[in-house]
């Protein structure tokens, strides 16, 4: 079993582990993205074991995914999620997290630390009943 094989092995058991379903997508770097961005050709790195089946299936050229730019990078990823997340819930979520965000501030604002202290200090141990 080669490491690729491996690590698909080893994550298939983890995610049956916690139950949880995986699709993974393949969002950069395509060919079509190598041609729309003019990205520069690099030779095949012959070294790599993989780069006979790398060749056979892409010729003697790669591209790297760092000859994007990072603008490019963020848009690709952000459309890519996008495609799966309700944005009016997620809108919704962030409206909520704004208002509780606020009301948290708000708070530590107007918080008395010298009533807090009083407090503590009124509070001699003998509660008990």
């Amino acid at each position: 079993m080669n490491r690729n094989q491996f690590r698909k092995e080893y994550n298939k058991h983890r995610f049956d582990i916690f139950q949880v379903e995986v699709e993974v997508v393949k969002v950069a770097l395509t060919l079509e993205q190598v041609q729309q961005y003019n990205l520069p050709p690099n030779p095949a790195k012959m070294s790599d074991p993989r780069a006979n089946g790398y060749v056979a299936e892409h010729g003697n050229s790669s591209w790297e995914l760092d000859a994007l730019s990072p603008d490019v990078l963020v848009n690709l990823m952000t459309n890519a999620i996008e495609e799966y997340i309700d944005m009016d819930k997620y809108n919704l979520i962030i409206q909520l997290e704004e208002k509780e965000k606020k009301a948290f501030e708000d708070y530590a604002d107007n918080f008395d630390v010298s009533e807090y202290d009083k407090s503590l200090n009124n509070n001699d141990g003998n509660d008990k009943q």
